[in-house]
């Protein structure tokens, strides 16, 4: 990376100025809030009227929308300096697009988490870019890093009251809310949920406890980093405690995470960022040398789990982790080969990964959870473009560590500190706090306080290691940042960190600091082509899937206020109207395939409610209309499970051969999209039973016993003891005619 020029917000700076800010407010706002498919409905708004506390696909295209746009502006504050381009990340950033755009063009889930990594790529090159400039720099590096602090907050109260509040909740209302999701409180999906409940793990704002390890392993290494730098500085005792709380709280974060791999991957970064920095003798022998090896670490975590799954037994050491990766890895090469060229698409995989798991894996996963194979696998070769990104980040980091050398020209320290303190507040307002807004509705006297502790936390560390930035040596941070770049990619190897929507801003942010941008030739008209071309899509998302996605949520919401009533139960009635809205919400926009399932499960429990058989089969019939439109128009497996569930109803209540026969034609091709689930034969079997075809249903049976004894991996995933001994009950009972 080469220093360019220091900034003083004159008007081509204030461009720049205004961007990086933006960028790094949205980064905070994506970071410490969470992202969901469906805000209201993913639990029955009778039983909790409240909305999940986060965003859906509308909030999220429009931090979308604004990250490109922020990135245009960028772009034209870089041609207005007359920087250069750095020709190869942005070619790099912008190759998957068309892909993103083929598979989103006309389903809102492969959009939305399409365009997130889109916008968070392009961001990431944009701060890149900006970063430059020395000072730009270190704000950007001291505003990501300081994000760890509200991170480090809610882990501690997650893991104490939150978690106690959360379980003591559960336990006054387990049945109500396993019914509210039209889960047995005996089967798997609900045995899982609990287990997961129960377990006192932090996870910030994200889907799993080992996506936040992630984080907590930058501030292990830079932990590292400061307090042994720190020795060598003026008040060295204050910046080795500095360093010393962040390793121990990041180190205790990950210890109560559980992610092992987090932990073998904590030990790795505090051998490798340490050696250097204490034994300076080394570096010129063995920093020129570690670009390479850096490098590969990433691809020998890869290669580790080829190795747990080839050659170690099942019950090696007890572990699964592993060998489930191992499970992910299978899966994802098969479903490579079968798309190769534009891959199964962002929201693709789990579907396509049950058609192709191996008996042995209990899991449906959404995610190969490692980054190379995840984004081969969903963006097809396009997706090796954003990998080599990746790789060519780390190579520059490790190849300018410990030989970078940028001054702030004469720049007034002090000067520095004031513009850190500007961009400080301002994420402070445009980040973290639309951030707390947006889960007001959810917060506890406890909670509030520590949000407010995680904005204090922020700004104080973020100005505390601004100034520790002026003091210590550029080669030895960039050193810190090159191996924590490193840790994060190891460890996406075996994690799915870089496909969640409000993890990945941050990551490809802090990789993209670490690796820089190169300062090729100034093209003036090239950067404003660039920086338009990102605006012009912003416009095109605003006005194409952002406004009519805004106006079917609104019929959403007014669809769930239809189940709030003042005392009792919705009736049928109810349920009836929300259905109706929920699919003229579907009409709406036809590409968002969620409200349409919405639809059909409100009006299926509307017919539940119907006192007259005549009016039950019209609400049947109605759902069986809509599954029926939902899967001949997405082929989504859930719309064949829903539809299947309306005809054995259909069928329990007319007998008709005819709509059993649909019933178990429906069955049937469960089966062939998860061959080796143990509900879709459970489910084929019950059917076949019902109607009859008692011969039949018990080969169903025997394959539903052969794929429970294949998940004794994940016991909670097997057939409970009552289901097990009824099915072998009835195959006894026919085998003995």
């Amino acid at each position: 990376m080469t220093s360019i020029t220091t900034s003083h917000f004159d008007g081509p700076d204030r461009w720049r100025w205004v961007a990086l800010t933006g960028l790094l407010a949205l980064i905070a706002l994506r970071t410490l809030s969470s992202t969901s498919p469906q805000l209201y409905f993913d639990v029955d708004p009778a039983f909790d009227p409240l909305p999940l506390a986060g965003f859906g696909p509308v909030g999220s295209l429009i931090i979308d929308a604004l990250i490109l746009t922020l990135a245009g502006l960028a772009a034209i504050g870089e041609a207005r300096r007359g920087h250069g381009l750095d020709r190869t990340l942005i070619l790099l950033a912008v190759l998957p697009l068309p892909v993103l755009l083929w598979h989103g063009g006309g389903d809102i889930g492969q959009l939305w988490r399409g365009m997130s990594w889109f916008s968070a790529i392009v961001g990431g090159v944009a701060i890149a870019h900006l970063a430059r400039d020395r000072t730009m720099h270190l704000v950007a590096l001291a505003v990501l890093l300081g994000l760890l602090a509200p991170l480090l907050a809610r882990g501690l109260a997650q893991v104490t009251f939150e978690h106690a509040d959360t379980v003591q909740t559960f336990e006054q209302q387990r049945e109500a809310f396993f019914q509210s999701r039209g889960w047995d409180p005996d089967s798997s999906a609900a045995k899982i949920y609990e287990r997961r409940l129960r377990q006192p793990q932090p996870h910030g704002w994200f889907a799993t406890t080992n996506i936040y390890a992630s984080f907590m392993l930058i501030a292990v290494v830079v932990g590292i980093g400061i307090a042994f730098v720190g020795r060598r500085l003026p008040r060295a005792p204050g910046w080795i405690a500095l360093g010393l709380v962040l390793l121990f709280s990041g180190g205790v974060m990950i210890g109560l995470s559980g992610s092992k791999g987090a932990m073998a991957t904590m030990v790795l970064g505090a051998a490798i960022v340490c050696t250097p920095l204490l034994f300076p003798a080394l570096r010129r022998q063995l920093v020129p040398r570690l670009a390479w090896f850096l490098l590969a670490l990433p691809v020998f975590a890869l290669l580790g789990i080829v190795v747990r799954g080839v050659l170690l037994p099942e019950d090696f050491l007890g572990d699964r982790s592993l060998l489930f990766r191992w499970h992910y890895l299978i899966g994802a090469g098969r479903i490579f080969t079968e798309s190769p060229l534009s891959g199964v698409g962002p929201d693709g995989f789990q579907e396509a990964y049950v058609r192709h798991r191996v008996p042995r894996s209990p899991e449906e996963v959404t995610s190969a959870h490692s980054v190379i194979t995840d984004w081969l696998t969903m963006l097809g070769v396009f997706g090796a473009a954003w990998v080599a990104l990746l790789a060519i980040w780390l190579l520059r980091a490790a190849r300018c560590a410990f030989r970078t050398s940028m001054s702030f020209d004469g720049e007034d320290i002090e000067a520095i500190l004031r513009k850190t303190g500007r961009v400080t507040l301002a994420v402070v307002v445009f980040g973290l706090a639309p951030a707390a807004l947006v889960e007001f509705h959810t917060f506890t006297d406890l909670a509030l306080y520590v949000r407010l502790a995680g904005f204090v936390g922020f700004i104080a560390l973020t100005l505390g290691l601004m100034r520790w930035f002026t003091l210590v040596d550029a080669g030895a941070l960039q050193w810190i940042a090159a191996i924590g770049a490193t840790v994060l990619l190891v460890h996406a190897q075996i994690e799915m960190t870089f496909t969640q929507t409000n993890a990945l801003p941050w990551l490809i942010a802090f990789v993209g600091l670490a690796g820089g941008a190169a300062t090729g030739r100034g093209r003036p008209r090239e950067l404003l082509a660039g920086g338009s071309g990102f605006i012009v899509l912003a416009a095109a998302l605003m006005i194409f899937w952002i406004r009519p996605l805004h106006e079917q949520q609104r019929l959403v919401i007014g669809a769930a206020r239809m189940l709030i009533v003042d005392e009792g139960a919705p009736s049928r009635d109810h349920r009836r109207e929300a259905a109706e809205r929920l699919f003229t919400a579907h009409q709406r926009d036809p590409r968002h395939r969620v409200p349409l399932l919405d639809a059909i499960h409100q009006m299926e429990r509307a017919a539940m409610l119907a006192g007259d058989l005549n009016a039950r089969l019209r609400d049947l019939q109605r759902a069986e209309a809509w599954a029926t439109h939902g899967w001949d128009g997405t082929g989504y497996s859930a719309f064949l499970g829903q539809r299947l569930t309306v005809r054995r109803r259909i069928a329990d209540l007319t007998d008709d051969p005819d709509h059993w026969q649909r019933a178990i034609d429906d069955a049937t091709r469960l089966t062939k999209l998860d061959p080796h689930a143990i509900v879709v034969w459970h489910q084929l079997g019950d059917v076949l039973w019902d109607a009859g075809r008692r011969e039949t249903a018990v080969e169903a049976y025997r394959r539903a016993l052969e794929a429970d004894r294949n998940f004794e991996l994940d016991p909670l995933k097997q057939l409970t003891a009552r289901e097990r001994e009824v099915m072998e009950r009835l195959i006894a009972g026919e085998e003995k005619k």
